[in-house]
Order: structure tokens, then C-alpha cells, then sequence
């Protein structure tokens, strides 16, 4: 059987039942061994509930699943929803890369997620004007194209800032030079030289 980080009340059950679940389901063993096989994953706390089972208390592997998360529910670590991710906003001062990679963290966290809604999370939530109104505009058919167009709005957003803050230094730096005092008898010695 592959290994499997061992479950004790620390990580998701239902996270801990699914990883079991498939690296089973490769194997394609029947319903007893399955069964057999899945106290070799718990220890401590999660062992101890296991051996109190009474013997032949549960008909198959989709029983002692159900019994094994209605017995650890409380340490389910609670997925998000959509109205989870609607919630989400581009906080002042957050660029839009860093509200991007934040959202999309947010969104792997939710399960069955419809892309209309992660649309319209996402486009709520942008401060970015140019951007919300081009998503908007454009109306992406996929998700690979919504983030494809945000990527490329960001790096726009990128170069056009670094290139208005390099003009800035050049006219703060002209401006410098205009302003400096000229003394005229230094002048005069450098022109004589």
C-alpha cells in the first residue's frame, strides 16, 4: 500500500479519507481490504477510536468512512464558499499582483466552484479601474483567459509605472540642476581653465 502521513486529530479528516480513497482506488482492492487497510493510517487518538469499533459494527469501507468523519468532525478544517471568495477586495494599497495571487489562494479553497462566479468575485473585488472595466468589456469565456487577460493587464501596469517613475526622477533631476545657485566667479575659473 503507498504511504500515507499517518492521521491524529492534527489535519482534515475528510482530507485524510479522500488521499486514502485514491491511493487505493489505483490499486483497485475490494471493500474488506480497504476496511483492513485503513487503521494502518491513524495513530494515537484515531487508533484508539478505531480499536473501540465493535467488531462487524459497520457493513463496508463507505460506513466506516462515514463513522470515522461523524467521530472527527470537529477537527475538519472548514472549506470556504463562494460567498467566501464574493467577500474578497483589493485592500488599499495591495497591488492587483498581490490581489491576484491572494484571490486565487482563496479560490483553490473553495470546492465546486462555478467560473461565472469567480468572475464576478474577482471583478468586484479589483480596484483597478482600466483592468475591472476591460474584464467587463471583454466578458472572458474561460478562466484561462480571465487571469491571461489580468496577467497581461499586470504586467502593463508594471512597465507604465516604472517608466513614469523613471521620467520623474529625470525631471526631479533636471529640475535639481536648474535650481542649484550658480556662482558666477566659479563659473567664470571654469570656462578659463
Amino acid at each position: 500500500m503507498p504511504l500515507i502521513e499517518q492521521y491524529d486529530r492534527a489535519a482534515d479528516p475528510e482530507d485524510h479519507l479522500e488521499t486514502f480513497k485514491a491511493l487505493m482506488y489505483l490499486q483497485g482492492p475490494s471493500n474488506a481490504i480497504m476496511c483492513r487497510a485503513y487503521p494502518s493510517t491513524l495513530k494515537g487518538s484515531a487508533r484508539q477510536w478505531f480499536s473501540h469499533l465493535k467488531p462487524q459494527s459497520l457493513a463496508s469501507f463507505i460506513d466506516l468512512g462515514r463513522a470515522f468523519l461523524a467521530n472527527f468532525m470537529s477537527t475538519r478544517i472548514h472549506k470556504k464558499t463562494a460567498t467566501n471568495l464574493l467577500a474578497i477586495r483589493q485592500q488599499t494599497g495591495e497591488s492587483t499582483r498581490e490581489f491576484l495571487t491572494r484571490f486565487n489562494r482563496e479560490a483553490l479553497e473553495v470546492r465546486d466552484l462555478d467560473p461565472m462566479v469567480t468572475f464576478q468575485a474577482l471583478s468586484s473585488g479589483i480596484r483597478d479601474r482600466k483592468l475591472k472595466e476591460f474584464l467587463i468589456m471583454e466578458e472572458p469565456t474561460n478562466m484561462y483567459d480571465l487571469y491571461s487577460w489580468c496577467e497581461k493587464h499586470i504586467n502593463l501596469a508594471e512597465v507604465l509605472a516604472a517608466e513614469q517613475q523613471k521620467e520623474s526622477r529625470s525631471e526631479r533631476k533636471g529640475q535639481e540642476r536648474k535650481e542649484q545657485p550658480i556662482n558666477g566667479n566659479k563659473l567664470m575659473e571654469n570656462r578659463e581653465q
